[in-house]
């Protein structure tokens, strides 16, 4: 949690730095700047990552496995199976 606080900190001074736009609200700058928004940085990296485990990237020892969705009705060949664990502590 600590982490995400800094870096959303950072990027908040960081996007004050540009004299032009310190007035502005900061969803405002990121907008005139063309950045995304911390959660949507982290979310396209979730998909980058789903995509190359999909793609067989990565190597099979190492990777988990995922289990597909085999429905023939709807989806597509890279729907995936939604798991839930069950822990007994």
């Amino acid at each position: 949690m600590e982490h995400r606080v800094i870096s959303t900190k950072h990027r908040v001074i960081s996007t004050k730095l540009v004299i032009s736009l310190r007035k502005f609200p900061y969803k405002e700058r990121l907008l005139r700047l063309n950045l995304y928004t911390l959660k949507n940085r982290k979310l396209r990296g979730d998909m980058i990552e789903i995509f190359k485990l999909v793609n067989n990237v990565y190597d099979d020892r190492v990777a988990p496995s995922l289990s597909y969705n085999m429905s023939v009705t709807r989806g597509n060949k890279f729907k995936l199976q939604n798991q839930s664990f069950n822990h007994n502590f």
